[in-house]
């Protein structure tokens, strides 16, 4: 493929990207919308996987009580492209239910930033001996009307820590065509 072509590839991708979040943002896209709410509560509990069974909430919090830091980025296109407007829950699995611990929705950027999380005590990390984990473990899923839905079952955080989790997600219309083009 040439440079032009390569150029003009872009610029629709670009375009296209636009429009969807254009109309994305038109529609009042709000991470309490109760759509996003019903998504993020209703799955069954066997798809979280980051979980703690034998603990219940208020146990999590007891053995976490410091925090570190995630950032989200999405992006569609081996992470050319960001996606403005993704709807980001991140969630556990305890004894007592499913937890919500935080729900937000990505900026222009394709970036939700600054999510603090619980964590257990980092003195945990310094000996490899020691039976508590040195990080809580977390689930994210991001969802868009424009992109298949993505997961990560096992986001750690850490404390005082900063995580980065990159979530590269496809437009419906490129998973359809590799799913005919698979059937041929």
């Amino acid at each position: 493929m040439d440079n032009q072509k390569f150029d003009n590839l872009i610029k629709k991708h670009s375009s296209n990207m636009l429009s969807m979040y254009n109309k994305a943002n038109s529609d009042n896209v709000q991470s309490d919308s109760d759509e996003f709410k019903a998504l993020s509560d209703t799955q069954t509990a066997n798809q979280i996987t980051a979980n703690d069974d034998s603990k219940t909430y208020e146990q999590f919090l007891e053995d976490n009580q410091n925090t570190g830091t995630l950032k989200v980025q999405v992006s569609t296109g081996e992470q050319s492209l960001p996606i403005a407007g993704a709807k980001v829950s991140i969630r556990k699995k305890l004894k007592d239910g499913i937890k919500v611990f935080s729900r937000t929705v990505t900026d222009e950027n394709g970036i939700s930033d600054k999510i603090v999380l619980r964590a257990p005590d980092r003195k945990h990390s310094l000996d490899s001996d020691d039976p508590v984990s040195a990080y809580a473990s977390y689930e994210i899923l991001v969802t868009h009307p424009y992109f298949v839905q993505q997961t990560n079952l096992n986001c750690q955080i850490f404390d005082g820590i900063k995580s980065i989790q990159l979530m590269n997600m496809a437009p419906y219309d490129t998973v359809s065509e590799k799913s005919k083009k698979g059937a041929n």
